[in-house]
């Protein structure tokens, strides 16, 4: 399988790593509303914005990697 590879550079969410085609990131207060814009974007078939995929046994999130 994957290793996970931090990503870095971002300014607000530490702990984001790539593991394959797709980013796992922990939680935070507004991801239930990224996850709904990122499905709402999916239906619209816009493929310059990550899927989410669904959340990963310990709790983060995974989306697809651009």
């Amino acid at each position: 399988m994957y290793d996970e590879i931090p990503l870095t550079g971002g300014q607000i969410t530490q702990g984001v790593v790539r593991k394959g085609d797709y980013v796992i990131r922990p939680l935070c207060p507004n991801s239930n509303f990224s996850h709904d814009i990122l499905k709402w974007l999916d239906s619209k078939n816009v493929s310059v914005a990550p899927k989410f995929i669904g959340l990963a046994d310990d709790g983060r999130e995974i989306i697809s990697f651009l």
